[in-house]
């Protein structure tokens, strides 16, 4: 019998690595409409 792995229910954070770090903030923000929770020089 094979074990079921439960999915889950929200995604709390995902971590991508760009080049052009606004361009992609900008997408996510307005394309996806995601919230940036937090965001500083190097990272959003």
């Amino acid at each position: 019998m094979s074990e079921r792995v439960s999915e889950p229910k929200r995604i709390f954070a995902v971590t991508l690595f760009v080049d052009d770090l606004q361009a992609t903030t900008r997408f996510y923000r307005e394309v996806a409409d995601l919230p940036v929770h937090y965001e500083n020089e190097n990272s959003a």
